[in-house]
């Protein structure tokens, strides 16, 4: 399983410790810096998931989306999905793949949308959908949809247990057809679940660096602390990176068996 580690615009270096990248629209067009680092990874051939930032909070249009994507190049795109709102979400997965194929870009440029819903139901019709879409590649599991359908969580609670729970469902259900990828992370004792799961593909995660900057050590404890909505432009002094790369490695590790 690959891992995308996201910290602080401040300190994108921390990214190369992880497997690949994890690029959100709303900081490429924010910071000039944040752009460059990424053309250069495209450049270097690594891999870019490009994100449209909505699971951060950030109003993203389609079309500035597309903007981006054709100014980046990234190997991985997701359209922009609505929270708990599988038509719309929907909708715009067959906007974004017919601009691709208008432009000649589906082969260069490969589709990852992420299932949404209000219910458990409507979660798994618009997954069910996803499936049989083609171009989809790889099926993102939100950290937040997907705990609101299974337990009615809200605000970062129970990521980990509730993706668990849907994927047990999806599997029992002979659903796994697709690459997943685990949009954020439930923590580190969440990943176990999916051990030995080809499908189970890779997960983004600012948890190893966020909780460096709160002074928790993976080689001790975890406790999960909700990440702020300034974190990206929160700083990092020289001892909370020391402990984020060791954290990132345990991670890693961790993932690395799954």
């Amino acid at each position: 399983m690959k891992t995308f580690v996201i910290p602080p615009v401040s300190q994108l270096q921390l990214m190369d410790c992880g497997d690949r990248y994890f690029c959100l629209t709303q900081l490429y067009i924010k910071y000039a810096h944040y752009r460059e680092f990424f053309k250069q990874k495209v450049i270097d051939g690594e891999f870019v998931l490009l994100d449209n930032g909505i699971g951060d909070g950030a109003p993203i249009t389609q079309d500035v989306l597309y903007e981006v994507t054709k100014d980046l190049m990234p190997s991985e795109v997701i359209p922009l999905d609505t929270l708990f709102d599988s038509r719309r979400t929907l909708e715009n997965v067959f906007d974004f793949i017919n601009r691709l194929r208008d432009d000649n870009l589906l082969d260069k440029i490969d589709i990852f949308a992420v299932a949404q819903g209000n219910t458990f139901d409507e979660w798994i019709y618009c997954y069910k959908a996803l499936l049989s879409i083609e171009e989809v590649k790889t099926i993102g599991m939100s950290k937040l949809s997907i705990p609101w359908v299974v337990s009615r969580s809200t605000k970062d609670t129970n990521i980990g247990r509730d993706r668990n729970v849907m994927y047990d469902f999806l599997k029992n259900s002979g659903l796994i057809q697709k690459s997943l990828h685990m949009l954020g992370s439930g923590g580190v004792d969440e990943y176990e679940h999916y051990k030995g799961d080809p499908f189970v593909r890779s997960s983004d995660s600012c948890v190893a660096v966020w909780s460096a900057m709160n002074g928790i050590s993976f080689d001790e404890s975890y406790k999960r602390i909700p990440t702020p909505k300034n974190y990206f432009d929160l700083e990092i002094n020289e001892q909370a990176v020391a402990l984020a790369i060791e954290n990132i490695r345990i991670f890693k590790d961790i993932l690395s068996e799954v």
